[in-house]
């Protein structure tokens, strides 16, 4: 990690402050983070409405609980970007293994669980931390921000279902 390339001011920041720059980096970097997204997302997406044409609700259950994994996908670009990195989303592809191996299956199943896994997801994509020192590192994260990262998972799922709603409406 060379300090000098850092993207961003690194200091001590409360919750809602944390929120604020992430939504600033999305604002910022917004082509990378829906680059990241859609370069995975729509190959499998296009593939599962493929396969699951006459049951299409079959794939869109699966893309649903795949989300945890093509979230790593733009953690990981905008963790390279924060450190100066400038990523092409082809090097994304290339670098599927690594983003994708470390924890996945907890990722898909009882790290589904907890509203604040979009936040602690960076423990295990960005300091690739497993095992028991991955338990202890959410953990002292959860202690002083867990509020925060649930009450941004709470807003961004309405977000979300408000958008899915009205494209459905749209669309019917």
């Amino acid at each position: 990690m060379e300090l000098e390339r850092v993207a961003i001011a690194l200091r001590p920041r409360s919750g809602w402050e944390s929120v604020d720059l992430g939504f600033g980096m999305a604002r910022s970097w917004w082509k990378l983070c829906f680059g990241a997204f859609w370069i995975t997302y729509l190959p499998i997406a296009a593939a599962l409405l493929a396969g699951f044409h006459e049951q299409p609700w079959i794939a869109l259950l699966i893309l649903w609980w795949l989300k945890p994994a093509f979230d790593r996908f733009v953690l990981f670009a905008l963790g390279r970007r924060c450190f100066g990195e400038q990523l092409r989303l082809s090097d994304l592809l290339g670098q599927w293994r690594q983003i994708l191996s470390p924890s996945l299956l907890w990722s898909l199943t009882l790290g589904r669980l907890s509203p604040a896994r979009s936040f602690l997801l960076a423990v295990t994509v960005l300091e690739r931390q497993t095992g028991r020192a991955a338990g202890q590192r959410r953990s002292l994260l959860a202690r002083r921000f867990y509020g925060n990262a649930s009450g941004l998972t709470l807003v961004c799922v309405n977000l979300e279902l408000v958008v899915q709603m009205g494209l459905s409406i749209l669309f019917v």
